[in-house]
This record gives C-alpha cells, structure tokens and sequence, in this order.
C-alpha cells in the first residue's frame, strides 16, 4: 500500500511540474486548458491504478490475524433443501479443534454453534462465522453402489481466503455407509488444514 502511495505522489509531482512548464510558455489559452484537462486525466488514471493494484494484492492476502474466534455451524445435507444443522457434531469437534490452536502463534477459541457469540456480546466482530457442509450421495459405477460424503465450508463474513472458491472440500468414498466418527476427522482435518494454517 505504501509503494503505491508513493507512486502516486510521484506522478502527482511530475504532472504538477508538467503543468507549470506549459503555463510558463503559454501559446494560447485553449493551449492551457488542454495541459490541465491532461493533467487530471492522468492523474486520475494514475489514483484508480494504484487503488486496483492494492485492492488486488489485499484480496488475495490472510487477513485473518484479527480474528479470535470461530463459530463453527455443521449442515448435514442428504439432498437438496433437506438438511439437518447438526449441533452434535460441532459440539464434539470444538474441543479437538481448540487443543490444535495451541500451535498458532495467537491464541484462537472454537466454538460450535450453540455456543457462539451473539451481536450484543464483546467481541462479536472478531468472530469468523465458518459453516460447514457434509454432503451426503450414493453413486453407482458398473453397477456397484458407493456412499460419497463431501466435506466443505466456508465463511460468510471473513470471506476472500475463506470463500467457497479459495477452498478444496474433502472427499470421503465408501461401499459401505460412513460412520459420523470418520466425517468429524473429516471436519477437524478441514478446519485445522484449510482455516487454521493461515493463522499459523
């Protein structure tokens, strides 16, 4: 942000100058008028491209060390608009997922969702709301049937690094029905490998 603050002062100073030379040797005075309707193009053409370059390079950094929460929703979904928020699991999965923050360099609480904070509590807007999805399917390939649980979120607030398209879900293929305790693994692994990492 500074570097491009610095290039635009620098353009500002060399369009300033570039305008007081042709006020100097004046022809006419359509000569000025044109010099200064230059000048502000350029300058504003100047502003806009440092303002997208930074927004850019911010877009695309963690912005996340201003967090110190997570509020953690479970949506288990078996087919479209039928799915069930499961408390249970977000509740089991916090205690696991809280000793991992012990490696960040700044301390960070996970909560399940039951146990959030609310907009009228301290430090709600350094809470990251991250609702997580397990969808279920069955799939049939030569004829042989395989259940397919697909582990994901995203973050409605913190968005940028934590959006559906900055993350890969995980994929669990079975033939046989797969049992809570290996989509909460599935969930942990998912938080600790694609949120808390950029916090380390």
């Amino acid at each position: 942000m500074a570097a491009d603050v610095g290039r635009t002062a620098a353009v500002r100073r060399g369009l300033v100058e570039f305008t007081r030379r042709a006020l100097r040797r004046p022809r006419s005075y359509s000569h000025i008028i044109r010099a200064f309707v230059k000048a502000r193009i350029c300058l504003s053409a100047a502003i806009i491209l440092a303002v997208t370059q930074s927004e850019i390079v911010q877009s695309s950094t963690p912005h996340l060390s201003s967090y110190g929460t997570i509020c953690i929703s479970v949506f288990d979904l078996t087919d479209s608009h039928k799915y069930r928020v499961r408390d249970d699991i977000s509740d089991r999965i916090a205690p696991t997922l809280n000793e991992r923050t012990q490696k960040l360099a700044r301390r960070i609480r996970i909560l399940s969702r039951p146990n959030c904070l609310k907009p009228n509590q301290y430090r709600y807007s350094q809470q990251i709301s991250l609702e997580m999805f397990v969808k279920r399917q069955v799939l049939t390939i030569s004829g042989k049937q395989y259940n397919v649980v697909v582990v994901g979120g995203s973050s409605s607030n913190a968005q940028g690094v934590l959006s559906d398209y900055e993350l890969q879900p995980i994929l669990l293929v079975r033939d046989s029905q797969i049992p809570d305790d290996d989509i909460e693994k599935s969930l942990s692994e998912y938080v600790d490998t694609r949120v808390l990492s950029l916090m380390r």
